[in-house]
């Protein structure tokens, strides 16, 4: 006798917890809304409040898929072209068009992967100049350069 396929809000469940093991990510835990998670370290280790939040992720999830609409913020100008990539390629999932949408994931992990490069590059100021230079995190312009090889004070260097 052969097992049914579990119901779709069980399989977001479980997405919901392989998310928070292997990614240390929990979207639907209290936030700041800038990616810091609002917990106790007991809460984070309570695995009762993982579930009740692996249960309300998978409900909202399952509400979105009805709905065919899915709120997903506006894009990081460093990393714009991996999200259009990254939505396409969810497309294509839908569309069971796997290997387009396989293509288009490496597509857009490569674009992170040199976006996450630039930035290290540009923490470290300009070594033949000595200068560090101030980027506005919406539009990615410059906005100010520092010429005495001092970081700019308050601000975090770009990750």
């Amino acid at each position: 006798m052969t097992q049914s396929p579990k119901p779709r809000v069980h399989r977001f469940h479980d997405a919901y917890l392989a998310m928070a093991s292997e990614a240390d990510y929990r979207p639907a835990a209290p936030s700041d809304g800038l990616g810091h998670v609002l917990l106790t370290e007991d809460e984070v280790k309570d695995p009762d409040r993982l579930e009740e939040e692996a249960w309300k992720y998978a409900k909202e999830f399952a509400a979105e898929d009805d709905s065919r609409r899915f709120n997903i913020g506006c894009t990081n100008y460093s990393t714009n072209k991996a999200t259009v990539y990254t939505i396409e390629a969810a497309r294509s999932l839908c569309g069971g068009a796997n290997e387009l949408a396989a293509v288009l994931l490496r597509m857009a992990l490569a674009e992170v992967e040199r976006s996450l490069s630039e930035r290290a590059a540009r923490d470290k100021g300009n070594p033949l100049t000595g200068t560090w230079t101030k980027r506005d995190d919406k539009s990615g312009k410059f906005v100010e350069v520092r010429t005495n090889a001092k970081p700019f004070k308050g601000e975090r260097s770009e990750r």
